[in-house]
């Protein structure tokens, strides 16, 4: 079985550390385009052992732009080109005016979270 998505729970790095943990494996960090991709991001996140609720960067960010969240690898709107976004309910929120990140955690199906990128996560990496 081929996997589209790596997760490195063990790590604990913030956002700049979560591009330079996939680049080091030759990777990106994950865009999630899809329901078929969350399927694939919880897939991976399971066979690692993720923690329910537990977060893990993503490659989407809003470079200080509010609400603006694109994708680190297409520089593309996160709902570019279907509309696809899974949001947790009540978010984006920008909480504290800081939250330029996105992370997925699993908390009854994988769901994303705007985070301050200096939070410390583990890593989802796209093959």
């Amino acid at each position: 079985m081929f996997l589209k998505y790596v997760v490195f729970g063990d790590r604990s790095v913030d956002f700049d550390g979560a591009l330079i943990t996939c680049r080091n494996y030759g990777m990106q960090l994950a865009t999630i385009t899809s329901q078929a991709d969350t399927i694939d991001v919880l897939l991976a996140m399971s066979s690692q052992g993720s923690l329910t609720g537990a977060g893990y960067w993503i490659g989407a960010t809003n470079f200080g732009r509010p609400n603006l969240f694109v994708w680190v690898l297409s520089n593309m709107p996160i709902w570019y080109p279907i509309g696809y976004q899974n949001w947790a309910a009540g978010e984006p929120n920008n909480a504290g005016g800081t939250e330029n990140c996105v992370e997925v955690f699993n908390n009854i199906g994988v769901t994303w979270n705007d985070v301050d990128c200096g939070r410390k996560r583990g890593v989802v990496c796209q093959v």
